[in-house]
């Protein structure tokens, strides 16, 4: 269920706050010995697909021409785990499917089973364990780019959303578009290159649904707030038919949060915000709507409610329009139920469908400077 406008961009407001910062609170056991060495002046920053990541207590530094990370920033990396086993004498870094594993004081170590040296090792410095930064990043399967000048490492790394489907998980690298499935026990599997690329640093934030369509067909949705202040959504249909995508659209709305239906009876409804295209369980599209040529307005438009008699459409500027397939005439709501013109705001004009039955539609309308709501009818095809 796709969360309402206010909630959609509140909790991503909260998810941005709250992944900046991530402190891992166990610290390993520290033996006499221990080398110490003056923190750097200029900070050293660490961006993990353009997010911050801060340990409060320690920094990055340099040493011998090496940048080193302390052990707990890794765990400051959403979804990355790191642990230090005091016995062996080693540390254990985890990411998703990846995993590698690092002696202290030694610089080659292991990475995803294979073996691989790097030209730092793994030290204990004023009092904390250090690891080489080229280390930290292939355990977790990511690329860094280091920029010496203003002493920036950029790590990029995947980054999931998952939705649940037949027998399996839909997994979608944000960074890349890939779209994977996974059955528990088994290694992912490909499905292909999805067009949903998503904005670094937003990531986390994006949601998605899987909806069954025929037997053997799901429509993926994936819905993506960013910028500041998240005022662009992105929604992404993937119509995936035995593990293939067949059809993919996107619709970008901009300070408008859509309420785009999936499904119409048994027919997946996709958009790019101003055609539709109903397809059905084999793949095959049997109806296509233009927006614009039957709200006779250039805008984009989400898709509210899909059937044989009418559409129900929502444009960029928030009026609800309905095409009346029966009478051949495509108006907006607040018009055909003669409002009062200082009721449609920017953006949203109170009316909401809630339900048919037979010809008629009723419409929940609030009034924006009261609050008062009141239930209208239409009738399709009517006088």
């Amino acid at each position: 269920m796709k969360l309402p406008s206010f909630a959609k961009r509140t909790a991503a407001a909260i998810l941005i706050t709250s992944t900046v910062l991530t402190c891992y609170t166990a610290t390993p056991t520290v033996h006499a010995g221990v080398v110490t060495v003056q923190q750097q002046a200029k900070p050293i920053f660490v961006y993990f697909n353009n997010l911050q990541i801060t340990i409060p207590s320690m920094k990055p530094v340099i040493k011998d021409g090496n940048l080193l990370f302390p052990l707990n920033l890794i765990s400051g990396i959403p979804g990355a785990s790191v642990y230090f086993d005091a016995h062996t004498q080693t540390v254990q870094a985890a990411y998703e499917s990846h995993k590698g594993s690092l002696r202290i004081g030694e610089q080659s170590g292991t990475v995803d089973g294979h073996s691989m040296s790097f030209t730092g090792k793994a030290v204990r410095l004023n009092n904390q364990f250090f690891i080489p930064a080229r280390f930290a990043v292939a355990a977790i399967g990511g690329t860094m780019v280091w920029d010496a000048k203003n002493r920036i490492a950029s790590i990029v790394g995947s980054q999931y959303v998952t939705a649940s489907g037949k027998g399996g998980q839909y997994r979608l690298d944000g960074t890349t578009g890939a779209l994977y499935y996974k059955i528990q026990g088994q290694p992912q599997k490909l499905i292909g290159k999805s067009i949903a690329k998503l904005n670094l640093g937003y990531i986390q934030m994006a949601t998605m649904s899987v909806i069954s369509i025929g037997k053997d067909s799901e429509l993926v949705t994936i819905s993506h707030v960013h910028g500041e202040p998240l005022i662009n959504d992105e929604e992404y249909t993937v119509f995936v038919k035995k593990g293939a995508i067949v059809y993919q659209m996107q619709a970008h709305y901009w300070q408008f949060s859509p309420r785009n239906t999936a499904t119409a009876g048994d027919l997946a409804v996709m958009t790019d915000g101003r055609k539709i295209q109903l397809v059905n369980g084999d793949a095959k599209i049997v109806k296509t709507y233009s927006l614009p040529e039957l709200a006779g307005l250039d805008s984009t438009f989400d898709v509210e409610a899909v059937h044989s008699d009418f559409l129900l459409f929502r444009s960029a500027e928030g009026l609800l329009y309905i095409a009346d397939f029966k009478s051949g005439m495509t108006t907006a709501l607040y018009q055909t139920f003669e409002l009062d013109q200082k009721q449609p705001g920017p953006f949203y004009d109170g009316i909401m469908f809630k339900e048919q039955d037979g010809n008629k539609l009723y419409f929940e309308v609030t009034d924006s400077r009261d609050g008062h709501k009141d239930i209208l009818a239409y009738e399709i095809g009517g006088a």
